[in-house]
């Protein structure tokens, strides 16, 4: 199955991920960094795994559903018309 692109929300994806490479950047260049150097770290190392390629996927990569209304999923309408 092929993924389409959102490439509307591509500049949103690069606007959120150089905001946080930035706020990276100035954490490591703080005295903050030098006082807790390890929690930091992983904060970081987080943000470059896991927090990045996540804003990838929502912001570009997903498929928006086209239901107009999500109540009338077809196993709810079965039961609200059971009754």
């Amino acid at each position: 199955m092929m993924v389409k692109l959102q490439r509307k929300h591509m500049f949103y994806f690069v606007a959120a991920s150089f905001l946080i490479i930035l706020v990276d950047l100035i954490l490591v260049n703080s005295v903050l960094f030098k006082q807790f150097d390890q929690v930091l770290a992983i904060g970081m190392t987080l943000d470059f795994v896991v927090v990045i390629p996540l804003l990838l996927y929502l912001f570009v990569y997903r498929q928006k559903k086209t239901q107009s209304c999500p109540f009338f999923h077809s196993h709810s309408w079965v039961i609200l018309h059971w009754y």
